[in-house]
């Protein structure tokens, strides 16, 4: 059984960075992939991915254009994840989660509800 996954940053086109220590929040819209390590809260677009690391917490209203992973903490009154949302071990996950499809690890918590898009 696979427990965790790899993410390869480049060519994820990861270029967009909220560093540990750093906020920000209101209404933020990034035209690649996104990490995040420190707080970002309110309403948030992401043309690609986003990495939400262990200590990383993402909350309010969120649309992914890729793939999403989660280690850290996720407070949504909606995320929309056009691709694949990967919660991993320690991971958390609450609110309303619509997503193309979604794979939970061990160790995944999530409270609210999942749901996929319709084909």
């Amino acid at each position: 059984m696979n427990t965790a996954f790899k993410i390869d940053f480049q060519q994820q086109n990861i270029r967009a960075r909220i560093p540990s220590g750093s906020e920000i929040s209101g209404t933020s819209k990034f035209g690649s992939g996104l990490l995040v390590q420190g707080k970002l809260s309110g309403v948030t677009h992401v043309e690609g991915v986003m990495v939400v690391l262990e200590d990383g917490v993402v909350e309010g209203v969120v649309v992914t254009g890729g793939d999403t992973y989660i280690m850290g903490h996720v407070k949504a009154e909606r995320l929309e994840v056009h691709g694949v949302l990967y919660v991993g071990d320690g991971g958390s996950v609450s609110g309303y989660v619509l997503a193309q499809d979604y794979q939970l690890f061990a160790g995944a918590d999530i409270k609210g509800s999942l749901h996929k898009f319709s084909k």
